[in-house]
């Protein structure tokens, strides 16, 4: 627990930096111009560019850790973030009713083209022999190192009347966040309608909530009977996980955790590392959730009403003994009652997925 405080400590650190020395962004809209009054198309971008350098030396007590030391070991002193970010959005609308948005996001951070680790004794990476080696997993790549993208927002939109009652209808990849809070990973009644990009979050200072969003395909209607009452609804199609700071990353805070996480090193117990087996993930379909807001006069105020049905975005550990003896954990085993922490570590890798998303 003490070295991830330190890996958090040293994030936040990295953070101010980058905020302090260099985080520029330039953006650009532009409006075309056409002859009908009915239509609105709007293609706007934004680049953003950051760097931050590490003043200090590696920490001798997080390199003694060898399950979260590989983040650390990859940047010494020096420059740990060379990163540019690119934002497109691209909106049509007709009679300011109906329409659609596309976005994508592009990066490519240079920190990451040289690594400075040379232990290979205490990397959690594993090689294409299938043996501990130096580098980076390729998801760890795609998303800190690039350069690399991804369709953000895809969707088509309609607002109609039925009767008197207005009704907007969304299909397509897109975000919608209920309640009264905004980019609430842990609480709140939003929590897994859409996964959180906390890669860039830590990564870009500045960074719009936009552009932390992960859309998911769904559809999603939302229409209000009278002035004071509104209903909402929404079904997914597909399901996606939150993103956290990888294994191997400068801001990453355990080496074998997350999707990039490949192993758990046993050294300490004078055992081979354990490797993750692959992501169980749930369902893609059958996510849904129902809304109403009721906002009286008298009440100066809203109260909200909602059920939902969701499969957990954050990753959840899945623990198994894999083939090792019970007894070997037992209460009153000899490993448990001679060191319960590498007892503990020793349960944990038998699993072989420690962190994985479930």
């Amino acid at each position: 627990m003490k070295h991830t405080q330190q890996k958090q400590a040293y994030a936040l650190r990295a953070t101010a930096l980058a905020a302090a020395l260099c985080a520029m962004g330039a953006a650009g809209a532009v409006e075309l111009e056409t002859s009908n009054p009915d239509l609105a198309i709007r293609f706007d971008n934004t680049v953003k560019y950051n760097y931050a350098n590490r003043l200090s030396k590696q920490n001798p007590n997080i390199l003694k850790s060898v399950n979260s030391d590989d983040g650390d070991r990859n940047f010494d002193q020096g420059t740990v973030s060379n990163r540019v970010d690119l934002l497109s959005e691209f909106d049509f609308v007709y009679k300011k009713k109906m329409g659609f948005r596309v976005s994508a996001a592009g990066w490519a951070d240079g920190a990451y083209s040289h690594l400075d680790n040379g232990s290979v004794a205490t990397s959690n990476h594993v090689g294409a022999d299938g043996k501990p080696a130096l580098g980076l997993s390729d998801y760890a790549k795609r998303y800190h190192k690039g350069p690399s993208g991804e369709v953000l927002d895809a969707f088509v939109f309609a607002g109609f009347d039925l009767g008197d009652m207005p009704v907007n209808v969304k299909l397509g990849q897109h975000t919608l966040y209920w309640g009264e809070s905004l980019l609430s990973v842990i609480h709140g009644v939003n929590y897994g309608q859409s996964a959180v990009d906390l890669i860039k979050g830590f990564s870009v200072p500045n960074t719009d909530a936009k552009e932390l969003f992960l859309p998911r395909q769904a559809v999603s209607a939302q229409f209000s009977p009278t002035t004071e009452l509104s209903f909402a609804a929404q079904y997914f199609f597909n399901w996606k996980p939150a993103r956290l700071p990888e294994a191997g990353s400068f801001l990453g805070f355990y080496d074998y955790a997350f999707q990039g996480g490949e192993t758990f090193n046993l050294s300490a117990l004078g055992l081979p590392s354990a490797v993750r087996e692959k992501d169980r993930e749930p369902d893609h379909k059958g996510d849904f959730g129902l809304a109403a807001r009721w906002s009286p006069e008298w009440l100066d105020g809203t109260i909200g009403f909602y059920g939902r049905r969701t499969a957990d975005l954050l990753p959840q550990a899945n623990l198994r003994l894999a083939g090792l003896p019970s007894a070997l954990f037992g209460k009153n085993s000899p490993l448990v009652a001679a060191n319960a922490q590498k007892a503990a570590a020793a349960v944990i890798a038998a699993g072989g997925t420690p962190a994985a998303a479930q």
